[in-house]
């Protein structure tokens, strides 16, 4: 049974349960589940999700060498103190984060207007930007009659590029970048539309209004490009080795969100959900994901802090940054299902750049 082992986190049940304990295949903690016998599998596949955070559509429940089917009953297929193994499916979000495939957008310092601090952009706070109709239609970007402008859009914390000059040119990432931000969707970015959709240029202009990207910045914190980009596979090429960039950004296997971690990020990003923005993408908000942060590249001596201004306890490690997705309306909620994709590789898809501990958080 290695790999299947861990240390129990015992749930108080009641007289006249079953107990079950629930080994998942992602790692090595196991929970106790208790619940009455009457019940079925698929109440067994929802104490599942809730204390292991794994979604019931991504569960395959085995006991014994036998698959469980969600309307048999407990006592018909399981005995009191049960060990059943869940096998998770991980082909697709939330069990696993496609890679970031690197669109290059056509906005550039000129269509970006910063009013803080003198026009640039603090490593440690980030910033909003506003765009003009003007620069918004140059790019073929189509808005509704009932867009109000300037559209206003909320910028990262920045940091330093880490990804190596050589790799730059495949994820469109111009060689004077020196420093760089996430954008979020931006305001009134479901009433934007391309006027041409066979005009990529201008589909990646919308694409980055309403999804998000990356805006690359040069030494003295001039803004010098955008990039956006979609999450999928990326196909195999016959004229590219697998050493060789393949032009996105690839993320290691989930890890549980901390809801001091929660905490943290609103205390810095200011507004009603701090950092945490609505997720746009359709095919994230069907599984269930509300909102998503994007956490920086963590420096040393930049530490997640509590409300005393103390350092957490536990990090994430954010040596490359991280994306950051909640599964409830109300960020307060300890949700189980709530995690952090590590970035652990750049332009390359076995090309791991950084992973400290068990913690990394992207």
């Amino acid at each position: 049974m290695a790999g299947w082992v861990g240390a129990d986190r015992t749930i108080r049940g009641q007289s006249g349960t079953m107990r079950i304990t629930a080994l998942s295949s992602l790692d090595t903690e196991s929970e106790e589940i208790m619940l009455p016998p009457l019940s079925d599998v698929a109440h067994l596949q929802l104490a599942v999700e809730r204390q292991l955070g794994i979604r019931r559509a991504a569960q395959t429940l085995i006991y014994g060498g036998r698959l469980l089917r969600s309307d048999a009953l407990l006592t018909d297929v399981l005995q009191d103190g049960a060990v059943i193994f869940v096998k998770v499916d991980t082909s697709a979000f939330p069990e696993r984060l496609e890679p970031f495939r690197v669109l290059p957008a056509p906005l550039t310092g000129a269509d970006f207007t910063i009013p803080q601090w003198g026009g640039k952009v603090r490593s440690t706070e980030g910033g909003m930007y506003m765009m003009s109709r003007e620069a918004v239609e140059r790019h073929g970007v189509l808005p509704h009659n009932s867009v109000r402008f300037p559209l206003v859009g909320q910028l990262s914390a920045i940091q330093v590029v880490t990804v190596p000059d050589a790799e730059k040119g495949s994820l469109s990432i111009p060689l004077a970048a020196k420093w760089f931000a996430w954008s979020y969707p931006c305001s009134d970015h479901v009433n934007l539309a391309p006027a041409d959709e066979t005009d990529a240029s201008a589909m990646h202009a919308t694409l980055f209004l309403n999804t998000g990207g990356f805006v690359y910045f040069d030494e003295a914190r001039n803004i010098l490009a955008s990039n956006t980009g979609t999450f999928g596979e990326i196909a195999p090429s016959s004229s590219r080795s697998s050493s060789e960039p393949d032009g996105a950004l690839h993320f290691g296997a989930p890890l549980r969100w901390q809801p001091e971690w929660t905490e943290a990020l609103m205390r810095q990003g200011g507004g009603q959900w701090g950092r945490f923005h609505r997720i746009t993408l359709s095919a994230l908000r069907g599984t269930g994901a509300r909102y998503f942060a994007w956490l920086p590249p963590q420096l040393p001596g930049e530490p997640m802090r509590g409300s005393d201004g103390q350092p957490l306890a536990s990090q994430p490690e954010q040596r490359h940054g991280a994306f950051a997705y909640l599964f409830h309306e109300d960020t307060s909620v300890d949700d189980p299902r709530s995690l952090v994709f590590p970035l652990v590789s750049s332009g390359r898809g076995h090309n791991h750049i950084g992973r400290t501990n068990s913690m990394a958080a992207y």
